[in-house]
């Protein structure tokens, strides 16, 4: 394409390709209505001792636009394009050697200069080069301008009949003009770009709404903080003042009435008690406020269904709090485990609730969502004994997680011992739960265990399905490695999980259907 070279055997042949070069010396795009002025500079080497056999110079000027990149394209003769150098705001300036093509560039914020020296032969005669200037002009539009500089017949034109107008292109007879072929390339790069700055400018929104979500949680999370501290203080505050004024009262009347000191005394046990039933209360409310408040930004789901974790219009945290519309209170909903949906009837993480307890407090469930608890025997009875569910226990030990899973899961009632029913088991770890089928439940307080010289729940310091006495024990002692503890058995082997949590998830809506 670049017949800059001289034919150095015939100055005939020279004198020809100097005709041709003076012709093409010069090419200006000049854009003045929109504040930028485009140069391409070509210069011949006439050394016969020159390795280069051709230069050319991109030069891009804004009057009253701002340069934003410019970039050189070359065209093979096989029309294969290849982007060959970039200037950016942020990478303004270098220099590299591609194929035999030396460039350097700089940019500035109303100069861009690309330099070419080419020393191989075939890019001075059968290559085309691209030149383009993206630049923004003062009303905020992103707008690019190129020029074209190569001989020769454009490679595998297509046979349309176009005039070579433009600037930089030799006329092609009977052929598209490879200005116009580059013009559509462009096109479709300039198409690409504005897609790439839509998504980046989304992106940027997203972030923006974000950062909002964030600081307004943040805010009013500070606040409800500031309102129950302030609200507990109060308590702590009047409480306080009571059980000192009721304290000068009784020394008051502690020598003349012995039997009003007895009731004060009583009076002020129970308002000490009442303080700390009030102070546990406040916590409770504070951490269940810290676990709704973190829904804040995300999509709150209506219900803990089977697949909400696979709907790609849904941004669900990991653990939700739902009022359960059976049960009427709240649960913890795992959103995101094989597909989401799973209610959580037991959770261990920290160790900070005690799980050795009678046999009311194992039917109620207790402990908080937000840390250690137990939903209840008979919450779970009256969920898989209207539906059909399926069980999953994931724990974690020694840095490794396991699961094991049924797809039948029955809890019985009360006058069953809330009896165990599960079958059909998968997962990554030996089936502890097989020994504890069709077994009732046993706390310290009710022994329904089939050991007769002792109670399991006792021995075990433990409340489960035991036999004589198991195989599973995950309402164990924490945090202790032995038969106490909380225990998997692999076949071979003990694990002492310090992570559990037991799950169920509706398979279908009438167990009868």
């Amino acid at each position: 394409m670049f017949s800059y070279g001289p034919n150095r055997d015939t100055v005939a042949a020279m004198g020809t390709i100097m005709q041709h070069l003076f012709l093409l010396a010069m090419v200006i795009v000049y854009t003045a209505a929109q504040g930028l002025e485009f140069f391409l500079d070509r210069q011949m080497q006439l050394s016969s001792t020159d390795d280069v056999c051709g230069q050319f110079t991109c030069r891009a000027k804004g009057n009253s636009v701002t340069i934003a990149n410019i970039t050189l394209t070359r065209i093979s003769a096989a029309r294969e394009t290849t982007r060959l150098f970039t200037l950016t705001r942020e990478n303004f300036e270098k220099r590299v050697r591609i194929d035999n093509i030396l460039i350097n560039g700089s940019l500035e914020n109303k100069l861009a200069i690309i330099q070419v020296d080419m020393v191989n032969v075939s890019s001075c005669d059968s290559e085309y080069f691209v030149c383009q200037v993206t630049y923004l002009k003062q009303s905020g539009q992103i707008q690019s301008e190129f020029i074209m500089i190569g001989s020769g017949q454009f490679p595998n034109a297509q046979s349309v009949s176009e005039p070579a107008s433009n600037p930089g292109s030799r006329q092609l007879s009977s052929t598209r003009s490879p200005y116009s072929y580059v013009s559509e390339l462009l096109l479709l790069n300039e198409k690409v770009n504005n897609v790439e700055s839509k998504f980046q400018s989304l992106s940027d929104r997203l972030d923006d709404k974000v950062r909002r979500n964030t600081e307004t949680v943040l805010e009013r999370t500070g606040s409800l903080e500031n309102s129950v501290l302030q609200r507990v203080t109060s308590v702590e505050t009047d409480i306080s003042q009571r059980v000192s004024r009721l304290e000068d009262r009784l020394s008051n009347m502690m020598l003349d009435q012995p039997q009003q000191k007895s009731e004060y005394a009583e009076s002020l046990a129970d308002l000490e008690k009442r303080l700390a039933e009030v102070v546990v209360t406040v916590n409770k409310s504070i951490a269940s406020v810290e676990l709704r408040q973190e829904n804040n930004g995300h999509d709150v789901p209506k219900s803990c269904e089977r697949g909400m974790g696979n709907d790609v219009t849904k941004t669900y945290l990991p653990y939700v709090v739902l009022t359960h519309e059976t049960l009427q209170k709240e649960i913890l909903c795992d959103t995101h485990t094989d597909g989401g949906g799973w209610i959580v009837f037991q959770r261990r993480v920290s160790g900070d609730v005690d799980f050795y307890r009678d046999w009311t407090s194992y039917r109620n469930g207790f402990g908080s969502l937000s840390g250690d608890f137990w939903l209840g025997n008979e919450a779970v009875h009256r969920l898989t004994d209207k539906d059909a569910y399926e069980l999953r226990i994931d724990f974690r030990n020694d840095g490794q997680d396991h699961f094991a899973q049924y797809s039948s899961f029955v809890i019985g009632d009360e006058a069953s011992k809330y009896r165990l029913l599960v079958n059909s088991f998968k997962g990554t770890i030996f089936d502890a739960m097989k020994t504890h089928n069709n077994y009732a439940f046993t706390t310290f307080d009710r022994d329904n265990d089939v050991e007769k010289t002792f109670n399991c729940a006792i021995q075990d310091h433990g409340a489960w399905w035991y036999t004589s006495c198991y195989h599973s024990n995950l309402n164990g002692k924490w945090g202790v490695n032995a038969d106490i503890g909380v225990s998997w058995y692999t076949g071979s082997a003990w694990l002492r999980p310090y992570y559990t949590e037991m799950k169920i998830r509706r398979v279908k809506s009438d167990r009868n259907a």
